[in-house]
């Protein structure tokens, strides 16, 4: 699978041509943690939510898998969240419109 598709393929619950625009989606995830991270966290963030490991985002963005590991720490601290996992479910949640974040 595509990870540009990982996202789009989790919320709308599989591959299909109906569900959430992948317009919309990329949009979400260019606003998604505004208020909370800096930059650079929603930067990474997004690469996370996209299906990128922390070695993949550190070779795209070239930082070190070190700096990358301190990136999410401090992202996860301020969303008050603990795993990739909660920060998938806080997105879905954004796009759902239950939460902004």
């Amino acid at each position: 699978m595509n990870r540009r598709h990982f996202v789009h393929e989790a919320y709308n619950n599989g591959p299909s041509d109906e569900g959430v625009p992948a317009e919309e989606i990329d949009a979400a995830l260019a606003r998604f943690g505004t208020d909370h991270l800096t930059e650079r966290e929603r930067e990474i963030a997004s690469l996370i939510l996209k299906g990128h490991s922390s070695k993949s985002i550190a070779r795209i963005i070239s930082i070190s898998p070190g700096t990358v590991k301190i990136h999410r720490k401090n992202m996860y601290r301020k969303l008050q969240i603990s795993s990739q996992s909660e920060l998938f479910s806080l997105f879905l949640s954004a796009l759902s419109g239950i939460e902004r974040v």
